[in-house]
């Protein structure tokens, strides 16, 4: 939903907005943070079955989590800015 580049609808304009503006946020965060070595960056969780997610989602909120634990120790300072799934998959902001 925060990714512009792949926006195909205008279902949810408010909230997709929102996510893109927080996007941006974290973009400009990385940028001072690699002045001292820290790694910034978003995680997109995927679709999860939560109570916003509901029942149709594919994944459990265990499955999400996992994945993004393996996200987090997987990455490297070239890591610092991107935008990246659940999955380790790179999104395009």
């Amino acid at each position: 939903m925060g990714s512009i580049s792949e926006t195909r609808s205008t279902e949810m304009m408010g909230y997709r907005i929102s996510k893109a503006a927080l996007n941006e946020a974290w973009k400009c965060v990385s940028i001072e943070m690699a002045k001292v070595g820290v790694i910034a960056m978003v995680v997109h969780p995927g679709w999860v079955m939560t109570d916003m997610g509901g029942k149709e989602a594919p994944l459990s909120p265990q499955q999400s989590v996992e994945g993004i634990r393996r996200v987090i120790d997987s990455l490297t300072q070239n890591d610092s800015g991107s935008f990246r799934s659940f999955d380790g998959q790179l999104l395009s902001w």
